[in-house]
């Protein structure tokens, strides 16, 4: 993991992370956010390129060109899970053996400022 979480309306803030293998052939690949607002959706999204910039009530931890994933919501104690299914990614925003993407979890968060905020971000190497 790398960048930072910042504090949202339920806790400390929220942290990704992920399961699974990093053989895009296996297809078997999930991301997690634990810490985030119960009951609010919110979305994973992925780019090519580290970064760290406040927006919103945290930082994007991407810099240049993101993609995202679809919509999922948060369960009761705040915990997001998403498979991502390598067949099915937006356009220009292939993930493939050999490539490294940088994943952050963006979550509503009506109960501060901007309304949202963002977790860490994680570093991943598709093998």
């Amino acid at each position: 993991n790398y960048c930072q979480t910042s504090a949202n309306s339920a806790g400390p803030g929220a942290l990704i992370s992920w399961g699974g293998s990093t053989d895009v052939t296996d297809s078997n690949f999930d991301l997690f956010a634990s810490g985030s607002v119960p009951n609010q959706f919110g979305l994973f999204f992925y780019g090519y390129a580290p970064g760290q910039a406040p927006v919103g009530n945290g930082f994007l931890c991407i810099s240049g060109s993101f993609y995202r994933l679809s919509p999922v919501k948060a369960d009761a104690f705040g915990t997001a899970a998403f498979s991502v299914d390598f067949s099915n990614l937006p356009n220009n925003g292939p993930l493939t053996n050999g490539t490294t993407a940088y994943f952050q979890w963006w979550n509503r968060d009506p109960g501060v400022g901007a309304t949202y905020n963002f977790s860490d971000g994680i570093e991943i190497t598709y093998q």
